[in-house]
């Protein structure tokens, strides 16, 4: 019974883990490793929609960079500016809401405050890092 509680005690403690920095969590998929492998200064991925992870792979590469750590490159030292560009409000939000389930919890800024209806808060919407870098 000790085991199955030491056991039950590390999944928790995984789970809180994967919830607190979920980029240190994903199998990224052949696609989304390309992508994030290229050392090309100009990346583009283009797949079918809802197959490939292109959104997650792209905000992903924005976060590292912002964190200044890359699990596949060697990237500049924060702090950055990075900009997100939508087609519409809309698609903005959807993105917002990805982007913020992709944060890490201990890289953010106190600052930054996330709305689920109405995205990032403030005038101009926006996620800033504890480093300095911001998104």
């Amino acid at each position: 019974m000790a085991d199955l509680g030491r056991i039950t005690a590390s999944l928790r403690d995984m789970s809180r883990r994967a919830a607190e920095r979920p980029l240190d969590y994903i199998r990224w998929l052949p696609a989304q490793h390309r992508f994030l492998s290229s050392s090309s200064p100009r990346k583009l991925f283009r797949a079918g929609n809802q197959s490939q992870g292109k959104t997650t792979a792209g905000l992903s590469e924005v976060i590292f960079r912002c964190l200044g750590a890359h699990p596949f490159l060697n990237v500049p030292p924060p702090p950055i500016e990075a900009v997100i560009i939508t087609a519409s409000w809309a698609q903005g939000l959807a993105i917002q809401q990805k982007l913020w389930e992709l944060l890490p919890a201990d890289g953010l800024h106190p600052d930054t405050e996330y709305d689920p209806i109405r995205g990032f808060r403030g005038r101009n919407p926006a996620a800033r890092f504890r480093n300095g870098s911001i998104i």
